[in-house]
């Protein structure tokens, strides 16, 4: 039996070479697929490690906020009468140098009080307490020289256990249904001291408005 035609011619050269070259080429890349791979697996397993260690260390705690220092707040100390006077009672001297004045401070604002000298509202603070104290008078008798006192003046409260200092800060002349002159709204210690106005009226009589006097308390003095 006759081999095929093809058989018989002998293999050429190139046909070997390039045979060669690709299994070369294969087994290149063979071989660089190799190391890649190693390559990327030990990237894989470098990563693992890695994720291990931060898995295992355990976590610092929170530092804790620093706080902005505060100084503590001093509680202000508050003045308070002893004694409180009962209605009727004689309670101080109202002093007002400007105008010679030396006036008996009663508790409370009737006509008998108010007959003898100057009456301390019972809704007001007492003098010297934190707020308005407030002090009432006639225009023809106790602050009928009151238009003279001035801004910057001094009027004192004058007990048996202390000596309080106001100095005049404001004169106004107010309706007399106004809430201001009698008004506790303040934590400041105040004497508000308020008559009929016109001051100079020649009789007693209706009078709609009052005249106003603010001082604030600038000293207490024991005794």
């Amino acid at each position: 039996m006759e081999k095929p035609y093809y058989l018989n011619y002998p293999v050429p050269v190139k046909k070997y070479v390039l045979t060669a070259l690709g299994f070369l080429g294969f087994l290149a890349g063979f071989v660089a697929t190799l190391v890649v791979g190693f390559q990327l697996w030990t990237e894989v397993q470098r990563a693992e490690a890695q994720q291990q260690a931060i898995h295992a260390t355990p976590l610092p705690e929170p530092a804790t906020p620093v706080q902005p220092f505060q100084e503590e707040e001093q509680e202000e100390s508050v003045f308070v009468w002893k004694k409180r006077p009962r209605v009727g009672e004689e309670s101080g001297i109202l002093l007002i140098p400007r105008i010679g004045a030396k006036i008996p401070i009663w508790e409370g604002t009737g006509d008998r009080q108010l007959e003898r000298g100057v009456g301390h509202h019972q809704t007001s603070v007492l003098p010297g307490e934190p707020d308005n104290s407030v002090l009432a008078g006639h225009r023809e008798t106790a602050f009928r020289h009151a238009k003279k006192i001035r801004i910057g003046d001094t009027i004192q409260v004058k007990t048996d256990d202390y000596t309080f200092t106001f100095k005049v800060t404001k004169k106004w002349v107010a309706d007399a249904d106004d809430p201001v002159v009698a008004s506790n709204n303040t934590r400041e210690a105040r004497l508000i001291t308020y008559t009929c106005w016109p001051v100079e009226a020649v009789y007693s009589g209706y009078a709609p408005q009052r005249y106003v006097i603010e001082s604030k308390l600038s000293q207490i003095e024991t005794h």
